[in-house]
């Protein structure tokens, strides 16, 4: 199936061959093994492939490369990079997610750019916050420490009182060899 002209999502292709802007986009079912091992599967998707008509040059791109991430994550049962940023976004800024949820801000840039997939831990973690309510709630609790950690603190050291007792004690300490 050809897909003319060569515009994608507003973005003009170039062939990485010869230069030439005659390109158009191949959808192309591509079958690949994902892992290794005994572990290795092999998954299938449908692949924009990139055809230059003046050299006849077949690339894939970007596209391509995230399209084959999100079969990936959804063969091992992820978000997608798409759904991660998506959800970040309901929170703002990579730096406000993260100073609300815990990740740190790489990790939630390489989630949504597709460089890594987030564990089984953070991708649940991260679905829960796809509900409102849990995001709310997750709000909710960073107001309230917010407010607690401003609230003037009633003494945090109890002072000790030296006696005689505790110095000899403390004379008598040794550390001592571990065999």
């Amino acid at each position: 199936m050809h897909s003319k002209p060569n515009v994608d999502r507003g973005h003009m292709f170039e062939c990485p061959t010869c230069d030439s802007s005659q390109v158009y986009t191949e959808t192309v079912q591509h079958k690949f093994t994902y892992g290794v091992g005994d572990t290795a599967v092999d998954l299938t998707c449908q692949l924009p492939v990139r055809v230059c008509e003046n050299c006849g040059g077949r690339f894939i791109d970007e596209v391509g490369e995230m399209v084959r991430h999100e079969t990936v994550c959804r063969h091992l049962n992820r978000l997608t990079p798409g759904e991660v940023l998506r959800i970040r976004e309901n929170c703002g800024t990579q730096a406000a997610f993260g100073e609300l949820t815990g990740i740190g801000e790489a990790s939630l840039s390489r989630w949504e750019t597709g460089a890594s997939i987030p564990s089984k831990a953070y991708d649940c973690y991260l679905y829960l916050l796809t509900y409102p309510e849990n995001l709310h709630r997750l709000q909710a609790q960073a107001s309230r420490l917010r407010s607690e950690s401003e609230a003037p603190r009633a003494h945090q050291f109890q002072c000790i009182q030296i006696t005689e007792a505790r110095l000899s004690q403390q004379r008598c300490f040794s550390l001592r060899r571990t065999a």
